[in-house]
């Protein structure tokens, strides 16, 4: 192997990010621990690790609970099994270099809450793209697990519609962002039909799976 190609391997897994500490001790599943750690940029921030995975299934994480990204314990685990008492962190970057962290949390069993919308933003027509966006508050919402990916770390829950209050087909969101513990930014294509919505959402099967639809509602003008 020429220098050069041995020079560029080192500097690759060197630069791979690094779990140091998870906290607060003891939790259990669907409640949040915080992940402290290094990458390239200093923190565990970005593509210095694009996905966390806990016990092998990738999980979103919320956008601004960074530079200490904020991870809901799954009820089960990437294989579809229950969640046990020791649950495993990995942090990866795009090249899947990383390290992994066991991590022993409450076994016991846990049920999903109910999911509250409270608020829902007036929509805003986004300039440069045929889409709408709004931001959704409410409780019992988790990030999404099996839409996060590398390149959409910060997914919410991955089914969101629009329901309309006089009747007719509900419209998908076409993206969800997990911003904080309690709230997801949602994107509907600007073809949405005028008149009131309510707001479907429903969990992934891997933070319990509970749904729910608004009360409260907004007007797509």
């Amino acid at each position: 192997m020429r220098f050069a190609e041995l020079l560029l391997l080192v500097s690759v897994v060197g630069c791979g990010p690094t779990i140091k500490t998870i906290t607060p001790t003891g939790k259990q599943p669907l409640e949040s621990v915080l992940i402290e750690g290094t990458g390239q940029r200093g923190g565990l921030e970005g593509l210095d690790h694009a996905v966390i995975s806990v016990d092998g299934g990738l999980v979103g994480t919320p956008l601004f609970s960074y530079p200490k990204p904020e991870v809901f314990i799954p009820v089960r685990r990437g294989d579809g099994k229950t969640t046990t008492g020791t649950v495993e962190v990995s942090a990866m970057n795009a090249a899947g270099v990383g390290n992994v962290v066991a991590y022993s949390a409450a076994n016991v069993p846990v049920n999903a809450p109910e999911v509250s919308i409270d608020v829902i933003t007036p929509p805003t027509r986004l300039q440069f793209s045929n889409e709408i966006t709004m931001t959704v508050i409410g409780g019992g919402i988790f990030p999404g697990a099996r839409n996060a990916g590398l390149g959409q770390p910060h997914a919410g829950p991955p089914e969101v519609q629009a329901v309309p209050v006089s009747g007719g087909t509900n419209v998908s969101a076409s993206q969800v962002i997990c911003l904080t513990a309690t709230s997801i930014q949602v994107f509907f294509p600007d073809t949405l039909p005028h008149g009131h919505y309510r707001i479907y959402l429903k969990n992934d099967d891997r933070y319990g799976g509970a749904s729910g639809t608004s009360e409260v509602t907004f007007e797509w003008k």
